[in-house]
Order: structure tokens, then C-alpha cells, then sequence
């Protein structure tokens, strides 16, 4: 249980900025995280209940055509593997 609360980091890379962005929040929303705060670079995510109680919060900062993740294990390499799809 403990390695899926680990907060691991990853990198993702994109083409289109804005299409990113699009579906990171819609696949985040599949998976019950919401924006906290979000600046032009850096983006927070947390939980909500359903989530799980062991949830930690998301944080994504974002380059040129890159974006590096950090979060819980089990939310991270779900969220990466929806990605890539």
C-alpha cells in the first residue's frame, strides 16, 4: 500500500500545447482530481473524496512541448498510460 502513495515524478511529451492541456484535465476528471490553482507553467490538482482518502495532490509544470508530473504512484502511471493513448 505504501508504494502506491509514493509520489513519483514523470516527463510527458506533447506537440500541441493546448490539446495537452485539454485532455489532461479531462482524464484527471475521469479519475476525480480538480484544478487548485493554475498559472501559464504550473498546475495543482487534488482529489476529491471519491478519489480515496489516500490520495495526494497532482503537480504539473509545463515547458515548450514537455511536461513533468508529480504525484502518488498509482495516479501517475494511470494518468500516463491514459495519455499516451
Amino acid at each position: 500500500m505504501a508504494f502506491s502513495m509514493k509520489a513519483v515524478t514523470i516527463s510527458v511529451t506533447f506537440r500541441d500545447k493546448k490539446a495537452f492541456l485539454s485532455r489532461l484535465n479531462i482524464v484527471l476528471a475521469e479519475i476525480d482530481y480538480h484544478p487548485v490553482s493554475q498559472t501559464e507553467s504550473f498546475l495543482t490538482y487534488k482529489p476529491s473524496f471519491q478519489a480515496g482518502l489516500l490520495a495526494g495532490r497532482i503537480s504539473v509544470q509545463i515547458d515548450d512541448n514537455s511536461a513533468t508530473l508529480v504525484g502518488p504512484n498509482w495516479y501517475i502511471k494511470k494518468l500516463q498510460k491514459w495519455l499516451q493513448q
